[in-house]
This record gives structure tokens, C-alpha cells and sequence, in this order.
């Protein structure tokens, strides 16, 4: 690593795509753009999401703990921000130890009480190891209120050191790749009617079956399609579901796609089916793109909808299917504010 000082170096495992993965590039980006020089250490190499750093962001490898160390102290000025427990336990353990004499901030963005396998040796561990180390950090930032909460609770620190940061969000960016163009298959299908759109990974925890079955569910349906935008270990079993559903042809695994913005700003409906969401980009990506959306009743989208906002229980197809039926023959769902969570207001809390 070269060149002067850096403002901010933001510390992840990896830049596979997710959530927390993605603020830090939309961060990262902000920040480069105003003219303050970031960098990005990862100790995984590789990562989807590389690509869509600013060409001038340097990344780079960390060979465990020792180099990261290394180049914290070649840049004592430079505030450490890191993402996601493992990257935030071992920072602070640094800092514990007085290895980092930095500035560091830890990010946590989803429930340490909620998750799948939130209970058992593991989960014992990682709280042990969290109670031990987190405190030391200089600052703690999540997501939500509900995730605050929960670390708190799991974690031993006294609410008011955890403030909620929201994730940020670039509405300039994401309009200019929605504008690219999609793939002609997607053209096709917006054609023969509504497009229904779900994005994220094809993991247990975003129900993605349950929109499956919802789908099939849909009384007198319109000739509608649902494409949903994202690859994980449940692909085969999604496929299989639609299969069984009678529903090849109506409902199609597009696959990763870096640019998932494209799909959704030709869809006449987003559904967030979460079983557990600790915040929820495409809520927000859908309304400033003016898609509507139906999002179930988790952490996440409760916390960007308000106490008022009509969610579905999660893991409930049938109610899930009413919803979907409804916004596409009735008034479309109400949007949620996205003022709060546009990146320049985000970005002065890392100050």
C-alpha cells in the first residue's frame, strides 16, 4: 500500500455480495468522491462486489491479524472500520491487547439472537468472545434499532454505547444502473406482464420458498412472472419446489448479477419474503426506484417502515399470496421514507 494517509480503512472478510458488503462500497465510493482517500483490507481474496469499487480505491489482502496490524500502524491517523462479527471480534481484540492504536469503529448488521443456530456451543462462544473483546472498540454502530438492542443483550455493552446507523444508500448511483439495460429475456418476460421480483441470497433465512409457494398460491392469477436475482446453497432445492409447483416457465432463478438494480426497475412488484432480515437494502433500493414493495414482518423492515407499516408474518404463504394479490389489483403498498438513509446523512456519523 502507497501514497499518503488514509481517512478511513474499511476491514472485511471478503466483497462477496451482501448487505453490509455493499455499504461499505457505497462508503467507500462516497468518501473517494469527496475527496477523501480511503482504502479496503479483506482477508479473503476475490469478491463479486471488488468490481464496483472506484477505480482509485486501493484493495488489498491481509495475511491474518500481523498485517493488518502493520498497516494500521503505517497509517495511525486512519480510522479502522470494520464489518460483520469475525472482522469486528479480531479488531477489537487487537485494540484490548493495545496492538491498534487507531480509532476503530465495528459495524453489526443482523441479530445476534435471531439468527439460524443463534443457540448452542457456538453461539456460546461467540458471545464469550464478544463480551471479552467488543467493548474495547471506540464506537459501535448497527443497523437498526432492534439490532442494537439484541447486541446489547448478547454482548454485555450498555445501550448507549451502540449507536443505529443505518446502512447508506447512493439514490444517484443505483438510478444509473437501473438504467443499464437488462438482459432481453427480462424484457421479455416485463412484456407479457407484471413482473414480480425478489433479490438476495438463496439462503434458508430469505424465504425464498415461501414466495415460491406464495406465487403458487395467487388466486386467479394475472399472467404475471416471478425472477428472482440471486444464487446460494438453496438453489437446487428452490428448483426442485418449482418443479413440484407446476411452475416452470412462471417462476425463473436469474442467478447473481452484480446489478440487480436493472431487474428491479422493471418490476411491477418487489417482495422481501425474510424469515429474518437485520435490515434490508432492497426495501430501500426498490422505493427510490419507485417499485413498490411487500416486505414481511422482521427486524429490518420494521425498523424502515415504522410501527404503523403493514407487514406480512414471515413464513406465511397464504398471507404472503394476499399481499402480492392485492398490490397488483389494488392500490399498490405504501412506500417507505428513504430520506434518512441516503449516504450523505450516513456518512457524517463516521465522523
Amino acid at each position: 500500500m502507497t501514497g499518503g494517509g488514509y481517512r478511513y480503512l474499511f476491514v472485511i472478510q471478503s466483497l462477496q455480495m451482501g448487505g453490509a458488503e455493499r455499504s461499505l462500497v457505497n462508503l467507500a465510493n462516497f468518501f473517494t468522491r469527496r475527496g477523501e482517500p480511503v482504502a479496503v483490507l479483506r482477508f479473503t481474496a476475490g469478491g463479486l462486489l471488488e468490481s464496483e469499487l472506484d477505480s482509485g480505491i486501493p484493495v488489498h489482502p491481509v495475511s491474518g491479524l500481523a498485517g493488518l496490524r502493520a498497516i494500521a500502524r503505517r497509517y495511525p491517523g486512519a480510522t479502522l472500520v470494520s464489518f460483520l462479527f469475525h472482522c469486528n471480534v479480531r479488531l477489537a481484540a487487537l485494540k484490548k491487547a493495545g496492538l491498534l492504536r487507531n480509532r476503530l469503529i465495528i459495524t453489526e448488521h443482523s441479530s445476534p439472537l435471531r439468527y439460524a443456530g443463534a443457540t448452542g456451543l457456538k453461539s456460546r462462544l461467540r458471545r464469550a468472545l464478544g463480551r471479552l473483546f467488543l467493548p474495547a472498540a471506540d464506537a459501535v454502530f448497527a443497523v437498526s434499532p432492534l439490532v442494537k438492542q439484541d447486541f446489547s443483550t448478547a454482548f454485555a455493552l450498555p445501550p448507549e454505547r451502540v449507536r443505529v446507523v443505518p446502512n447508506p444508500f447512493d439514490q444517484g448511483a443505483l438510478k444509473q444502473a437501473a438504467s443499464h439495460a437488462a438482459p432481453t429475456a427480462v424484457d421479455q418476460l416485463a412484456a407479457r406482464g407484471p413482473l414480480i421480483c425478489g433479490v438476495g441470497r438463496l439462503v434458508a433465512e430469505k424465504g425464498f420458498d415461501v414466495l415460491i409457494r406464495a406465487f403458487a398460491g395467487l388466486s386467479e392469477p394475472p399472467p404475471c412472472t416471478l425472477v428472482i436475482v440471486g444464487d446460494g446453497p438453496e438453489r437446487a432445492t428452490l428448483e426442485v419446489l418449482i418443479e413440484e409447483l407446476g411452475l416452470a416457465g412462471r417462476v425463473h432463478l436469474a442467478g447473481f448479477d452484480t446489478n440487480p438494480y436493472r431487474y428491479m426497475a422493471r418490476a411491477a412488484l418487489l417482495v422481501v419474503p425474510s424469515r429474518q432480515e437485520g435490515f434490508g437494502n432492497v426495501i430501500i433500493e426498490a422505493a427510490m426506484l419507485g417499485v413498490p414493495v411487500i416486505a414481511t414482518d422482521c427486524i429490518g423492515p420494521r425498523y424502515i417502515y415504522g410501527e404503523q407499516a403493514d407487514l406480512v408474518p414471515p413464513d406465511d404463504a397464504p398471507a404472503l399470496a394476499s399481499a402480492i394479490q392485492r398490490a397488483l389489483t389494488g392500490a399498490p403498498p405504501a412506500a417507505p421514507d428513504y430520506q434518512a438513509f441516503l449516504i450523505d446523512r450516513i456518512a457524517a456519523e463516521y465522523g
